[in-house]
């Protein structure tokens, strides 16, 4: 029979016979600890250094990226017609852009004859009667030509007097 003792500073008593295969185990534990340590701060710094080179998710809506108008912007005369660049392509059917007065009293106040480009499938345009004094909204809607997703925005602009 096997007397039970305790190492000093080593842990629950153990049999007498066992002190050895104890000591070894407790290193091959913290061996075993440090090597998953070592293994997973490895893993780490490679998904780390790999991301710049991972491809950024595709935008998949057709936003808004610049207009011939900028918004907020404050004009001097009227502008003849308003052209829009987007993300990605534009379906032209279900697509819009218009601009409407800002207070709603009058509703849309362009020519009624918004359309996607031909030479550029990312780009619509509408034409603009001669505009007074006073602040326009643009209401802007697309449907993407390469997935179907919807996106709209709004902005204002001004003409001064």
């Amino acid at each position: 029979m096997q007397r039970a003792c305790r190492p000093s500073n080593v842990g629950p008593p153990v049999p007498t016979l066992g002190r050895r295969f104890y000591r070894s185990q407790v290193k091959k534990g913290f061996l075993n600890m440090h090597a998953t340590m070592v293994r997973l701060f490895v893993v780490a710094g490679l998904v780390i250094c790999a991301l710049p080179f991972i491809g950024a998710p595709a935008q998949a809506h057709a936003t808004l990226v610049k207009c011939s108008i900028a918004p907020g912007a404050v004009l001097s005369s009227s502008p003849k017609m308003l052209t829009c660049t987007f993300a990605e392509g534009v379906n032209p059917k279900g697509s819009l852009l218009g601009v409407f007065e800002a207070t709603g009293d009058k509703g849309s106040v362009d020519a009624g004859n918004s359309q996607v480009s031909f030479s550029n499938v990312k780009q619509m345009s509408v034409g603009l009667p001669k505009l007074g004094a006073g602040v326009y909204g643009v209401l802007w809607y697309t449907v993407s030509a390469d997935d179907g997703h919807k996106a709209g925005g709004y902005f204002t602009f001004s003409i001064k007097k």
